[in-house]
């Protein structure tokens, strides 16, 4: 039997996390109010997108924010929904950054969180 490597376990740990969150408020769809079920879809993505951000950015938490805006931002992440994200950086760790932020975006996409993002410096969102 082949022995998966450590990130493909936590890629599996994660999709299967996912899915049974999501099985579980789908099931919800009948009873509960639309607004909750999509509060919950998106507490769920918060706590994993959060929980992934810390391992890739332990080292540099003082210098990036990973912001929720659109539907996600407002609590409206409808599934199937893309989860958007402000990725706000300082501008002179931008360079040190870049293959941190695209390790942690495909992570997010090879775990099944399809990711819209744009990423800036504060001098950048501020123009």
């Amino acid at each position: 039997m082949k022995q998966e490597s450590p990130k493909q376990d936590s890629i599996n740990t994660y999709r299967s996390l996912i899915e049974g969150k999501s099985k579980n408020i789908d099931s919800r769809l009948a009873e509960d109010n639309i607004d909750d079920i999509l509060r919950s879809r998106t507490k769920i993505n918060d706590n994993i997108v959060i929980e992934i951000a810390k391992n890739f950015f332990s080292n540099n938490e003082k210098y990036i924010s990973i912001i929720a805006v659109g539907g996600y931002g407002r609590e409206e992440l409808y599934p199937k929904s893309d989860t958007d994200l402000l990725i706000l950086i300082e501008q002179k760790k931008k360079q040190s950054l870049k293959r941190s932020i695209k390790s942690f975006l495909a992570f997010l996409w090879d775990i099944g969180i399809e990711v819209s993002h744009s990423t800036r410096t504060l001098n950048e969102k501020r123009k």
